[in-house]
């Protein structure tokens, strides 16, 4: 097993497609491959690419605590009873299968056993040296960041999840509102989400589904 629920204060950790591919390389070359299987306990991953992405470099199974944890805690803060926490949870579940079939489909592959380990991926952003180590024939072709530049980026993060008192969570940018089709949370402001919103949004959601 591949985790990462070992990181606090004291220890950082390592992006999990990298330790993954970095045990699935090392395996690899030792001829030990085959006699073992993969599995990531990972809370970086929280998307269907994410976890595409495990797969790519060989995970056979993928375990999302952080992901589940948050799933959870908003259905229950919208007022959701246990059966509907554990219906969010498996909508979660089902909305991430989905995505993987999607990627599988638009690759022309039927079964995620052609995918797991195969590396179809292109490596954008990451030197050679992470190439080499993390991935058994992908190459970076255009370079990229470092083993240091990641590390120092992950020491970034660490620092400001535990260097200090203001737990507020800054937007990266990874979710966009677009005008748009109108849905269940179209009054949310993404940049800036209070827990009110949060649950109104999560009731009109239950409602809809009703």
């Amino acid at each position: 097993m591949v985790s990462d629920l070992t990181a606090d204060r004291d220890r950082a950790p390592i992006p999990s497609v990298l330790a993954v591919g970095a045990v699935n390389v090392a395996l690899s070359r030792a001829g030990l491959r085959t006699r073992c299987s993969l599995v990531a306990e990972v809370d970086d991953a929280r998307e269907s690419h994410h976890v595409a992405c495990l797969l790519a470099v060989g995970a056979e199974a993928i375990r999302l605590p952080l992901a589940a944890a948050t799933v959870a805690a908003l259905a229950r803060s919208g007022g959701m009873d246990p059966e509907g926490v554990s219906t969010a949870l498996a909508r979660f579940r089902d909305a991430i299968e989905d995505g993987i079939r999607k990627t599988l489909a638009k690759l022309g592959i039927s079964c995620v056993d052609s995918y797991r380990g195969a590396e179809l991926v292109d490596l954008l952003g990451l030197d050679d040296e992470i190439a080499r180590a993390c991935f058994v024939s992908t190459r970076a072709v255009l370079g990229g960041l470092s083993f240091d530049d990641v590390a120092a980026a992950v020491l970034e993060r660490h620092a400001l999840a535990y260097g200090s008192a203001d737990r507020s969570l800054a937007n990266p940018g990874y979710v966009k509102f677009r005008n748009g089709e109108w849905s269940s949370v179209q009054q949310i402001k993404l940049g800036k989400v209070t827990a009110e919103e949060a649950k109104a949004a999560l009731a009109r959601m239950a409602a809809a589904s009703e």
